[in-house]
């Protein structure tokens, strides 16, 4: 069975007729994009009570009193106003743990964890009792996997800048901004901001991380409403489209799954995650035409990111398609010759297509790239391994 991969937010009838290969693939997406190809509300049940934007990013009158009378202590007062949330924040959440789930800013803040996007929500709830302006970022991280509920899901990872308007001058006609303030969950050194999250999206990721937990959890009608949500917040969202593909697939009817994926692809939103799982639905369906089209566009999509590769990498070989595991490592060692990963994948790919002296070969770049102790100790015992095996033939 082909893994499926919807994205979560870190800090898831008959077939069309008309093959992929003959759709417009453009990418230039139209101003007003038409209905998305969606089954009826009905088949999902009566509309749910979702929670309202203001009730995911607020605080209650204890929590914001709490904030409140902290930037007036002696402690904080004297910092920039950017400066002041960011030691409030490090001081309340001193001892904040990791958890998976995406939580409110009320929750965030009385549990003391949460994912990324928790966080990045609680400093937006804070964020809203001062003049400070908020702004996220996407960052490029390694991709960090969970498999679950025949899922396999992959994180993004986004940050809130924060920006003190009072702090600002003008120059040229351009604003600059002094003291800017990052908070981020996992701060490392070099993370590369991938671009600027607008604030509808922001907000959209909530809803689309909430789905992705109910599709986990087998809950169809919470899925589909958090979704449509999400949906109704940045239309043509590739990573939202790609999970309502996904979940009407898993109630059984792949054609409007299939038009859900063609419906992404001709309007401009697609990923390499929507290709995938609809290169998986093809195969399922038996369209292997159809398949090998969505294939060749597989390998020439060229996306700079080369965790991107490694993800779609690591998804084929775990489908035991090792030649494609192949070329999506090879892909990203190109994008990256520096990373230690992709040449590990290289090398397990070259072993699985007997292979093993340019396993070895590729498995001493990957050591070659590597600084990790645990990492170098595993990559030297499997040279070891492929000498003795290609030592032999």
């Amino acid at each position: 069975m082909r893994t499926l991969v919807i994205i979560i937010c870190c800090f898831l009838s008959a077939c069309s007729s008309m093959p992929a290969a003959e759709h417009n693939l453009s990418n230039s997406a139209p101003s007003e994009l038409p209905p998305l190809p969606l089954l009826s509300d009905s088949y999902f049940g009566e509309p749910l009570a979702i929670l309202t934007i203001a009730q995911v990013f607020s605080l209650n009158n204890a929590q914001k009193q709490h904030f409140q009378s902290a930037l007036k202590s002696s402690t904080l007062r004297p910092l920039r106003p950017g400066k002041q949330i960011y030691k409030y924040i490090e001081k309340h959440l001193e001892d904040f743990n990791y958890h998976a789930d995406t939580l409110i800013a009320t929750d965030t803040f009385n549990r003391n964890q949460g994912n990324c996007l928790s966080l990045a929500i609680l400093t937006k709830a804070l964020v809203d009792l001062t003049a400070v302006k908020i702004s996220y970022e996407l960052v490029e991280t390694p991709i960090i996997y969970q498999s679950e509920g025949g899922m396999l899901l992959s994180s993004q990872h986004i940050r809130a800048v924060l920006t003190d308007p009072k702090a600002s001058r003008s120059y040229r006609g351009l604003s600059l901004y002094q003291g800017k303030v990052i908070i981020d969950y996992f701060p490392t050194r070099g993370t590369r901001a991938l671009r600027m999250v607008a604030e509808d999206e922001f907000y959209s990721m909530y809803y689309r991380n909430i789905a992705a937990e109910a599709m986990v959890n087998k809950n169809t009608n919470l899925a589909f409403w958090n979704l449509k949500k999400s949906l109704q917040l940045k239309p043509g969202d590739a990573h939202a489209i790609n999970m309502m593909a996904l979940l009407h697939s898993r109630l059984g009817y792949p054609g409007y799954a299939e038009n859900l994926f063609l419906y992404s692809i001709e309007y401009g939103e697609e990923s390499l995650e929507l290709l995938n799982n609809y290169h998986a639905l093809l195969i399922r369906l038996n369209r292997s035409e159809d398949a090998r089209a969505i294939a060749i566009k597989l390998q020439q999509y060229d996306d700079p990111n080369p965790f991107k590769w490694i993800q779609l990498a690591d998804i084929a070989y775990a489908n035991n398609d090792y030649p494609s595991a192949l070329t999506y490592y090879t892909k990203a060692a190109n994008k990256a010759d520096y990373l230690h990963q992709p040449y590990a994948g290289i090398a397990r790919a070259q072993y699985k297509l007997g292979k093993p002296r340019a396993a070895h070969n590729a498995m001493k770049t990957a050591l070659l790239n590597s600084s990790q102790p645990e990492v170098i100790s595993s990559y030297q015992n499997k040279l070891v391994l492929f000498s003795k095996i290609f030592g032999k033939n």
